[in-house]
Parts: C-alpha cells; sequence; structure tokens
C-alpha cells in the first residue's frame, strides 16, 4: 500500500536523524479493525523547524500547534510535534501549547482512547490508555475524564456520535451522561464544525446506530437545530440505511418532520445550497408519492418527469418506509419500465417549441411550454406517435377542439 510505505519512510527519515516517530490516530484504529486507512498522521519529537529542514516539500500548516504538513511521493502527511496543551477558553482550541519529549504525555492529550495509539514503522503498537480493549469492546471511552475532555473540546461530545455511527460502537455509560450533562457547550462551538461532524455522521456505515447515540445524548433534546428534528431522529433511527446515498439518508430523515421544521433545520446547518436543493426536490417527491413502492405504480409521464434517478430515490425510500426492506433490483426495474416507453424524458419529444410556434402561427410565450408538457403526456400515454407530422395533425386538431 503506496499510503503506508511512504509514511514508513518519513518515520525512518525522522528516525535517521535521531528523533521518534510515529503513525498516530485514527490511522492505527483503523488499521487494528482491518479498515482502509485513507490517511496517515504522524507524530514526533522533532520540531516544527527541524521537520520543515529535513524534507523538499513541506507547507507550513499549523507552526503555532507544531504542526506541518510534508509532502511526499505526492501525498500529504500532517507531521505534529509531540506536546500538551493548556487553557481552553472557547472550548475548542488549546490557549497554549507545550512541545514535549514523551509520546505518553502526547497521546494523553487526545479525545478517546481508540484514537490516542501510535504505530512505529515496524507495525509495534503503543497503546497507554488500553484502546485495543476498547476496540475488542466495541467502545468509545475518552482518555481521562470525560468532563474534563468535553470542557477541553465541546466538539468531541460530536464525535463521540459521529464515532458510534461510523464504527456501530457504543458509548461508555460515564461518557453518555457527561455528554448529557454538558451539552449545552456544543452552543459555544462554530456550526460549521458541528455540520462536518453531523455530515460525517449521515455518510457513516452505521448511521442508524449513531443516530441513536444521539437521541440518547439528549443533543436532539435542546440543541438547535438538532431540536427541530427529534420526529426525524426517532423514525429515521429504526432503519438501515445501507444502500442509500447520503442525500436520500436525509431525505428519510426529514421526511418525518414538518415542513416548517425541516427548513429551520437545514437553515440552521452549514450545507451548500446544491445539496440541500437536491434533498428538498426529495422531500417534496416523498409528498407527492407516499405510497408508491414500484415502479409500475408511478403513473407514466410522471415518471419521465421525475427522471431515472429520482425515481429510482423514491422507491428506496418509501419501500424502506412502508416495507421495513429494500429492493436491490429497483433500480432495473424503473429502468425496465422506461424502455417500454416511447420516450423517457420530455426532452426526447421530436418537436419544440419553435415547431408548435409554426404549426400554430403564434409568438412564443407561456404557452410554449405547457403545450410541450401536454404532447409528453399524450405521447407516453399512447394518444399520438412521437412522430413530427402525427404530433402536427394531433397539435391542429387540438388547437381547432378549442
Amino acid at each position: 500500500m503506496k499510503l503506508m510505505r511512504t509514511a514508513k519512510r518519513i518515520l525512518e527519515k525522522l528516525e535517521s536523524h535521531g528523533y521518534e516517530a510515529y503513525m498516530v490516530g485514527g490511522c492505527v484504529r483503523d488499521f487494528l479493525l482491518k479498515l482502509p486507512v485513507q490517511d496517515i498522521d504522524i507524530c514526533t519529537s522533532a520540531r516544527p523547524e527541524q521537520v520543515m529542514n529535513m524534507f523538499e516539500r513541506t507547507v507550513p500548516t499549523g507552526l503555532k500547534h507544531g504542526t506541518v504538513t510534508v509532502v511526499e511521493a505526492g501525498i500529504p502527511f500532517e507531521v505534529t510535534t509531540f506536546r500538551t496543551e493548556q487553557g481552553y477558553s472557547d472550548y475548542r482550541r488549546p490557549d497554549w501549547v507545550h512541545f514535549v519529549d514523551s509520546l505518553r504525555q502526547d497521546l494523553s492529550r487526545r479525545d478517546f482512547t481508540i484514537n490516542a495509539m501510535a504505530m512505529d514503522r515496524f507495525g509495534r503498537i503503543y497503546d497507554y490508555f488500553d484502546g485495543q480493549r476498547d476496540l475488542k469492546r466495541k467502545v468509545i471511552r475518552t482518555v481521562g475524564e470525560p468532563e474534563d475532555r468535553f470542557e477541553e473540546d465541546a466538539l468531541r461530545m460530536f464525535r463521540a456520535v459521529h464515532f458510534s455511527g461510523q464504527l456501530g460502537f457504543s458509548v461508555e455509560p460515564e461518557v453518555l451522561n457527561a455528554i448529557q450533562n454538558q451539552r449545552q457547550l456544543l452552543e459555544k462551538v462554530a456550526r460549521e464544525r458541528i455540520t462536518q461532524e453531523f455530515q460525517k455522521l449521515m455518510q457513516a456505515p452505521f448511521v442508524e446506530h449513531g443516530l441513536r447515540t444521539l437521541i440518547s445524548s439528549r443533543i436532539a433534546t435542546d440543541i438547535p437545530p438538532f431540536c427541530y428534528i427529534q420526529e426525524g431522529l426517532n423514525e429515521a433511527s429504526r432503519y438501515s440505511m445501507q444502500g442509500l446515498t447520503e442525500p436520500e439518508r436525509w431525505a428519510l430523515l426529514l421526511c418525518h418532520v414538518p415542513g416548517e421544521h425541516r427548513m429551520q433545520f437545514l437553515r440552521g446547518l452549514r450545507l451548500t445550497k446544491k445539496f440541500v436543493k437536491k434533498v428538498k426536490r426529495l422531500l417534496d417527491i416523498l409528498d407527492s408519492y407516499e405510497s408508491i413502492v414500484q415502479a409500475e405504480q408511478i403513473p407514466a409521464y410522471d415518471l419521465i418527469c421525475l427522471g431515472e434517478e429520482d425515481a429510482v430515490s423514491l422507491l428506496k425510500l418509501n419501500q424502506l418506509r412502508f416495507t421495513q426492506s429494500l429492493d436491490i433490483n429497483v433500480e432495473q426495474q424503473v429502468k425496465a419500465v422506461l424502455k417500454q416507453l416511447p420516450i423517457r424524458h420530455p426532452q426526447e419529444l421530436c418537436v419544440n417549441g419553435k415547431d408548435l410556434q409554426t404549426f400554430l402561427n403564434r409568438p412564443p410565450g407561456p404557452w410554449i411550454q405547457k403545450a410541450l408538457n401536454r404532447l409528453a403526456k399524450a405521447v407516453v400515454e399512447g394518444k399520438v406517435a412521437n412522430d413530427p407530422e402525427q404530433i402536427r395533425a394531433y397539435v391542429m386538431e387540438d388547437e381547432h377542439d378549442e
């Protein structure tokens, strides 16, 4: 694996200059769980300026906090000096960082035991806080007292929820109790950071498990904007969301929430307009076709207006809601129904607006789009063939009847 080989070369180079160096955090956790390792962070006894002098391509990402990004073989690695932290006046970032020479001291400042392990280039694991035991127990537990960890960085409370959904782990009762008691601190955290953690949760393999943790943590009881979607959380946490895209997961979460609360929630998070538009479209579709669970049940004209992607989403979500199961062949079913239709999209009509103006000798106006929609409906319903001459005759007759 190129990522791991390259990381080991960085460790070897740091060690050749007399410094300690280890892979650390999430990459070690995922390696032990035999999950794909997406990126690797490195901690070292070398100071930032020493790291920058040692490697050809570096970026001073966060020198104040001891972090330098080393780019090796085109891959960025965050290399951070062993450090301790003090003072968290904003409940998010340390007021002071002190560089140290001890790996154990560095690991002791981290959030959860499963993220507080290090590994050297030979694969030896350094685990001072029983992270490996917690991996086996499938438990999320803080390094030290949870109240202290959450006062240092309140976002860690939401990270516990996110990891619950990412790994399918339970939050240790003592940690969950601390979140319940300290959840108001989340109001001091930038909304963008909370949005990022919630998005990670909604992308996670065990999202429904994470949603149940969010409910039991009481964060959704009174912390905006989650307090607006308690009904949705309760309902969505009942379903397995494997097989759903991220917008489909959000739509499943929000379809059980009253309309005004949906928007309060979406506006309360820092989401892209494109993503919000997609989720709102799915919600509108679900509201319009609540009882449909099979492709054949969708009226032909409605199907071509929805399009294949949205029709598949509709069926997947309704199948989960009303049958508690997901047909793995739903996409093929939609394709099969569309294949039987003379056109698969209104734009496949063999005439356009200019043709209609010519047929009827009328000036342009809003009537054109309405007429094209009526024609597409007539074609898919078999009232007229998708042929220019037949459509011309149909349009002229229709005009005459009016």
